[in-house]
């Protein structure tokens, strides 16, 4: 699968090489429910510049562990800062990996499961 953004049949850039480059994940939609993509990709030391909407201000703290913006032009600048500062990277990424490890499936189940017991009683 052809991972290029194109942009009137021309290659503006590869997203598999962009994402490599970076170590990041960049999520401009408009809105995502829980985030689960973004979880993933914090797992695997990627930081995250992400919408400011759903549940992701949640689990991405800005600055610590990732980027929120609210328009294209704070999404321009968290990129390029992220881009230009390679020891940043690190150390968010690991803020990011450490992040995800609290929504890991093993985590959620004992939760759940104290949240039944308490509910039962």
């Amino acid at each position: 699968m052809d991972s290029s953004f194109r942009w009137n049949d021309k290659v503006v850039y590869d997203c598999d090489s962009f994402k490599r480059q970076l170590n990041e994940t960049l999520t401009p939609w408009k809105s995502e429910h829980f985030g689960m993509v973004v979880l993933e990709a914090m797992s695997a030391k990627c930081v995250p510049i992400v919408a400011r909407k759903g549940a992701l201000p949640e689990f991405v703290k800005h600055g610590q562990n990732g980027f929120l913006f609210d328009n294209l032009k704070e999404l321009e600048n968290w990129t390029l800062k992220l881009m230009k500062n390679e020891e940043l990277r690190e150390e968010m990424g690991i803020n990011a990996v450490l992040t995800a490890k609290k929504f890991d499936k093993e985590i959620f189940r004992k939760r759940l499961l104290r949240i039944i017991k308490k509910l039962m009683k």
